[in-house]
């Protein structure tokens, strides 16, 4: 019986990992997935709240930053998408749970605010201007 139970939990560990999309990793990944994509000359790779950015040539030839997320989507304000404007984000987070939303921010497609999840704890949230789901949230205990 329990050598039931482990080969159906190795099955679906299976199944979920293939199911999962590419993580963006480390630095060489990264880079590895922005050529794969489309862009050249990737450069000043940073990570920092959930978030790689980098300096890219886009394929039209225009330069750029756009970042990457922890679950590999790129976010670049320059690839077609419509950017949610702030009005919209405020709406989102509220209605997410999130009060006392400020100091919102947009550089490309990622917008940061300051707010106060569900318990009440200050935090830091870095967020898709695409579709307004948070991408990271840091405690702030400033």
């Amino acid at each position: 019986m329990a050598s039931n139970h482990k080969r159906r939990w190795l099955v679906a560990t299976i199944a979920i990992s293939f199911a999962l999309p590419a993580l963006a990793g480390t630095e060489d990944d990264v880079r590895a997935q922005l050529t794969a994509k489309g862009y050249t000359e990737v450069s000043e790779l940073e990570y920092e709240n959930g978030i790689w950015d980098a300096d890219v040539t886009r394929a039209d030839g225009s330069r750029g930053e756009v970042a990457v997320d922890d679950q590999g989507e790129v976010y670049d304000v320059k690839d077609g998408r419509p950017l949610l404007d702030e009005s919209d984000l405020f709406a989102k987070l509220t209605n997410a749970g999130y009060g006392g939303v400020n100091d919102i921010e947009r550089e490309g497609a990622i917008f940061t605010a300051d707010a106060y999840d569900k318990s009440g704890n200050k935090v830091e949230l870095t967020i898709s201007a695409y579709d307004g789901h948070v991408i990271h949230e840091e405690r702030d205990d400033d």
